[in-house]
């Protein structure tokens, strides 16, 4: 039943992005927006955990995932310094963002990209 589940909720979120891509015509930096945003949205009214619990960490595929750090971060960097910084509000995505700025070197180096 866990795999139904899983399965159910992840062909949801791609079938919702898909719709938006296909039929709204969407562009995909619009439509990746869109899941982070929903994903900030869901952390900002308490709902992200317990879909995340629901669908057994199926969220944290998706970019909803990055939207939900970002607001996790923000609500971290309020609860210990009531003054943003900028370094608090990404201490979260530090990682990620990292990790994909060295495929998009090695990609570009390997493939060399045109334009």
């Amino acid at each position: 039943m866990t795999y139904i589940i899983t399965f159910i909720v992840g062909g949801l979120l791609s079938l919702s992005c898909q719709i938006l891509l296909d039929y709204v015509k969407w562009k995909p930096t619009n439509v990746m927006t869109i899941v982070v945003l929903f994903g900030i949205l869901l952390e900002a009214v308490h709902l992200y955990e317990p879909i995340y619990q629901y669908s057994n960490g199926m969220l944290s595929v998706f970019l909803i995932h990055v939207g939900y750090t970002l607001m996790n971060g923000i609500e971290q960097q309020l609860l210990n310094q009531p003054f943003i910084s900028m370094v608090g509000l990404f201490s979260l995505h530090i990682p990620q963002i990292m990790v994909a700025l060295i495929i998009a070197f090695f990609t570009s180096v390997w493939f060399s990209p045109k334009g």
